[in-house]
């Protein structure tokens, strides 16, 4: 789910390379992990995944020791609306990297520059809650929430509304 991510990111897809076995089967780990991907991508909803514009709304202070790759994307829908979806990565019960690695950030705030005026409502799209969000000019901080007992998503995203 996070490759899938970053290559949308880019504008770009991902390829899976998903054989068939001697039988011509799907084996059952391979349709296991492609049926979670597209869990996750019903979830979020194709419009914050295939309709976006790539990576326009990034997180400031990227460097080698601390990447950053939460980012944004903006949605225009055939009638004119407007949506922002943020991708909020790392979102993990704890910041303790001695339990989820080196990336890990835990909950927390999370801001993005570049995001255009107008945008003042966040809402999770994994539970459908309301998400804090603080508004600075051009930048929107997103209080990211640890996943809701139960739940992980792997990439946490908020849609942006008017």
């Amino acid at each position: 789910i996070e490759e899938f991510c970053r290559c949308r990111r880019a504008g770009a897809n991902l390829l899976m390379n998903v054989g068939p076995t001697a039988e011509g089967r799907v084996p059952d780990y391979e349709a296991a992990a492609l049926a979670r991907v597209g869990d996750w991508i019903r979830e979020i909803g194709t419009d914050a995944l295939y309709r976006g514009e790539a990576a326009i709304f990034e997180t400031p202070g990227k460097d080698e020791a601390h990447p950053h790759e939460d980012f944004g994307m903006l949605v225009t829908r055939d009638d004119g609306a407007r949506a922002c979806y943020l991708y909020c990565f790392g979102i993990t019960a704890t910041a303790d990297t001695r339990v989820h690695g080196t990336h890990a950030r835990g909950p927390g705030p999370r801001t993005f520059t570049g995001v255009p005026a107008g945008f003042t409502r966040a809402t999770w799209m994994d539970t459908g809650g309301e998400a804090k969000l603080d508004r600075s000019g051009d930048a929107v901080t997103l209080h990211a929430e640890a996943y809701p007992y139960g739940i992980n998503t792997v990439v946490r995203v908020a849609r942006l509304t008017a």
